[in-house]
């Protein structure tokens, strides 16, 4: 399936599309009087620092994220290793996600 859709998969950052936030913009319903929660900073492994800072710099470059100026919340990056040896690096929105209104439809189970 691969092999015939090759060009609708992307195997770097370069060949994502962004999009302009000036034009869209999203916004997560959140439940009422939801205090923000501001994650305690997590530690990092000194070996590993390097490793995500670059992967951070490929994400800005390629417009995928981009600097905030503040925020009531705040999340702690979760650094994983991929099989070849490389960082992939997550978000912890657990707090977030209790904080989220659930959807009233929720998607059926993928079979």
């Amino acid at each position: 399936m691969i092999k015939k859709y090759k060009n609708d998969f992307s195997s770097n950052y370069e060949d994502l599309k962004t999009y302009d936030t000036s034009v869209i913009q999203h916004t997560i319903p959140m439940i009422s009087n939801e205090k923000p929660v501001q994650q305690n900073l997590r530690k990092i492994h000194p070996n590993l620092e390097n490793q995500i800072k670059s992967e951070l710099n490929k994400l800005l470059k390629a417009k995928i994220i981009f600097p905030v100026g503040h925020s009531r919340w705040v999340s702690n990056l979760v650094p994983v290793r991929k099989n070849n040896g490389d960082i992939r690096i997550r978000i912890d929105f657990l707090n977030l996600n209790k904080a989220c209104q659930k959807d009233n439809f929720p998607l059926p189970p993928m079979k």
